[in-house]
C-alpha cells in the first residue's frame, strides 16, 4: 500500500519515487554509456545513427524520456584530439514509438504531442506507428461502445490538454461541450488534487495545464531544490551546482524555444503554485492513488467531431515540422482497432497520386514509411508489407462496384512510399577534425 503524506510540500516528496522512477534511471545509464561509447569510438559513430525508444505506453508516458533524448541530441562533445586526427562524430536523429498502444484515442494523441513537444523532436526525426493521429475516430468509439474506462489522472491529463491544446491550435470547440469537458475536469481536479484551498487559492485548470507543459523538466530537480528556494531560483535560471556536474543534468531543464525565440517554460517555474502541482503529480501518494481509480468518459457525437478536427490540426503540425511516420501494416492491424488493411491510417498519411474519396479535400500530406516492425514476432517481410498494401487498394471499390483505382496508380504510389522510405534514412556521420566538430 502506498503512505499517506501530509499537505506540506516538502513532506509530500519523501515517500514516493517519481512516476516511472526505475525506467527513468535505467534509460539513464542507457544514455550516459552510449554517450561515452560514441565520443572514444568513431567506429561506432559511423554505425549507430539515431536513438530509439519503445515501451509500454500505458502507464509510461514520453516525459519519462526526456532527459536522455535531450542529453544524446545536445551534448555529445567530443574529447580534444590531435589537429590531424580525423574521425567520425556522433550525428544522432531520434525516434520513439507512441500513439499505437493506448486507453482512449484521446490519450493516444496526447501522448503523440508529449512526444514531439517533450523530446524536442524536429525535422527528420520519426515517430513510430503513431495510429492515434490516422485511425477514424467515429469509428473507433463505436468499436468501445461510445465509452472508455481509464485511470481518472489520464482522463483528467486528457480533457485538460484538449481543451487549451485546442484552444492554441485554434480547434473549436461547441460552448456546450467545452462547459461539460469545463466540469468534468475541474471535478477531477478537485478529486485528485484536494487540500488546495477554496476560491482564489484552488488550483484552475489554467494552473495544471500550465504544470503538465513542465513534465518534460526531470522531477529529480525539483524534488533536491525544495529544501532551499534560493537554491530554486538558481535551478530555473540554469546555474545551479545540481546542474554542474555533468552534461546530463544540464538536460534536466528542458529550455526549447518556440517559433518566437521565447523559452515558455521558464516563466512557469518561476510559479510556486505551478512547481506544487508539478511536485504532487510525480510525488504524491494521495494523488498517485485517488488518480488509478477506474472511471467512464462517454464520447458524445459533438466530442468525437472536435476530435477529428484535432486530429487533422496535428497531422498539419506533424508535417509543418518535418517529422515522419513509420508504418507498420501487420503489426498496426493485429495491434490496433481497425478490421481491413484499406483502413490503415498510411492512406490518410499519405494518399499523394491516389483519388480517395475520404481523404480527396486534405492536403496534409506526412512523410511515412513501410515497415516490418519485429521480424520475428509478426512473421512477415518487407515484400509482404507493400503486397498487403497493394491489395488492400485494389480491392477498393466505388458505389458501381468496380475498381477504384487502376494498376498502374497504385504501384506509382507504393513506388513513391518506396522512394519516400528510402528518403527517410537517418544520415550517415562524416569523418572530420575535432576543431571543426566543435
Amino acid at each position: 500500500p502506498l503512505p499517506r503524506i501530509c499537505d506540506e510540500e516538502c513532506d509530500c516528496t519523501q515517500k514516493l519515487p517519481a512516476r516511472n522512477y526505475e525506467v527513468r534511471k535505467i534509460a539513464e545509464a542507457q544514455a550516459k554509456a552510449l554517450a561515452r561509447g560514441l565520443i572514444r569510438s568513431s567506429y561506432l559513430c559511423s554505425r549507430i545513427r539515431g536513438i530509439d525508444a519503445s515501451s509500454r505506453e500505458i502507464g509510461c508516458r514520453p516525459e519519462t524520456f526526456a532527459t536522455p533524448f535531450r542529453y544524446l541530441r545536445n551534448n555529445l562533445v567530443p574529447e580534444p584530439q590531435p589537429a590531424s586526427n580525423l574521425r567520425y562524430w556522433p550525428k544522432l536523429r531520434s525516434t520513439y514509438h507512441v500513439g499505437e498502444d493506448f486507453l482512449d484515442l484521446t490519450d493516444g494523441l496526447r501522448a503523440i504531442d508529449e512526444a514531439i513537444t517533450f523530446l524536442a523532436l524536429e525535422q527528420g526525426d520519426r515517430l513510430g506507428h503513431a495510429l492515434a493521429l490516422g485511425i477514424s475516430p467515429r469509428q473507433y468509439y463505436r468499436v468501445k461502445d461510445h465509452a472508455s474506462w481509464l485511470p481518472a489522472q489520464d482522463l483528467l491529463d486528457n480533457l485538460v490538454w484538449l481543451m487549451f491544446r485546442g484552444m492554441e491550435w485554434d480547434v473549436p470547440i461547441p460552448s456546450s461541450l467545452r462547459e461539460i469537458l469545463r466540469d468534468r475536469a475541474q471535478q477531477l481536479l478537485d478529486t485528485i488534487y484536494s487540500n488546495e484551498g477554496k476560491g482564489a487559492n484552488a488550483i484552475t485548470l489554467r494552473d495544471y495545464y500550465d504544470a503538465w507543459q513542465l513534465r518534460s523538466d526531470d522531477p529529480e530537480l525539483y524534488r533536491q531544490a525544495l529544501s532551499d528556494e534560493e537554491d530554486m531560483i538558481k535551478v530555473l535560471a540554469g546555474s545551479s551546482k545540481l546542474l554542474d556536474h555533468h552534461p546530463y543534468k544540464r538536460e534536466m531543464l528542458h529550455k526549447q524555444k518556440n517559433d518566437g525565440g521565447i523559452g515558455p517554460r521558464a516563466s512557469l517555474r518561476r510559479s510556486p503554485r505551478i512547481r506544487r502541482i508539478l511536485i504532487r503529480y510525480h510525488f504524491g501518494a494521495k494523488e498517485r492513488v485517488e488518480g488509478q481509480k477506474p472511471v467512464c468518459f462517454v464520447a458524445t457525437p459533438d466530442f468525437i467531431a472536435v476530435l477529428e478536427k484535432m486530429q487533422q490540426r496535428m497531422i498539419e503540425k506533424i508535417m509543418e515540422k518535418g517529422i515522419a511516420v513509420e508504418c507498420n501494416p501487420s503489426s498496426n492491424h493485429l495491434i490496433g482497432t481497425f478490421d481491413r488493411y484499406e483502413e490503415h491510417p498510411i492512406f490518410r498519411f499519405n494518399h499523394f497520386g491516389l483519388q480517395l474519396p475520404e481523404h480527396g479535400e486534405s492536403s496534409a500530406q506526412l512523410r511515412v514509411s513501410v515497415n516490418t516492425d519485429d521480424l520475428g514476432v509478426f512473421d512477415t517481410s518487407l515484400e509482404n508489407e507493400y503486397a498487403l498494401l497493394f491489395g488492400a487498394l485494389c480491392g477498393r471499390r466505388n458505389t458501381e462496384g468496380r475498381p477504384l483505382l487502376c494498376h498502374d496508380d497504385i504501384l506509382a504510389y507504393l513506388e513513391h512510399l518506396r522512394v519516400m522510405g528510402n528518403s527517410m534514412t537517418f544520415p550517415k556521420a562524416e569523418k572530420t577534425y575535432w576543431q571543426e566538430r566543435v
